[in-house]
């Protein structure tokens, strides 16, 4: 998530902030990039690359950058207008200064519950991947790959198939009550 979410986050960032002709470069990349599906992004990201836990990493954070991108901006862009940061202004202070104390503050806490939910999302691609035969060469204990050595098995062995179905499941689910815990505590519309 980390090579997804810090790019992604300076590009809407930086988008956002100076909306202009550059901003909007920026952006019409990010919407040409979310215009794919993210695993099929990600594929093409790996047969560039190659198989590999690494190529595995970087095609799947690559993948997100756009969903990262996308959250940062609508978030910088719903802040600049607001008093807090026209006051900042105001009084003299750098954009450097602005961005630093007033808008990455408030715009983290939707980033961070994007962040839980995009690790969901990114075990799932990543396990596709592997069952595809994209991922980490065979010994390596992936939950994808095992279920794709197992597809032989299901008619004798079928818990072979099921047992890392159901992690996959509970652990995406896991991550995805997280995400909406973290959006409960930290959206402050939420809080009454």
């Amino acid at each position: 998530m980390l090579l997804a979410l810090i790019p992604g986050m300076w590009i809407g960032v930086l988008a956002g902030y100076y909306e202009g002709a550059w901003g909007a470069t920026l952006m019409r990349g990010v919407d040409a990039l979310i215009a794919f599906p993210r695993i099929l992004l990600a594929m093409v990201i790996i047969s560039i690359a190659g198989p590999g836990i690494y190529q595995l990493m970087l095609a799947v954070g690559l993948s997100s950058l756009p969903v990262f991108a996308r959250v940062m901006y609508t978030t910088v862009l719903s802040l600049r207008k607001r008093d807090f940061v026209l006051a900042a202004h105001a009084l003299g202070a750098s954009d450097w200064g602005i961005l630093r104390r007033h808008v990455l503050p408030n715009a983290l806490s939707p980033l961070l519950v994007q962040a839980s939910l995009g690790i969901a999302t990114s075990l799932q691609i990543s396990a596709g991947l592997s069952f595809l035969g994209l991922g980490p060469p065979p010994p390596s204990p992936e939950w994808g790959a095992i279920i794709d050595s197992g597809r032989t098995l299901i008619r004798q062995q079928p818990m072979v198939i099921v047992a890392p179905g159901a992690a996959i499941a509970l652990t995406t689910l896991g991550f995805n009550l997280l995400g909406d815990g973290l959006r409960d505590v930290l959206d402050p519309r939420l809080k009454g």
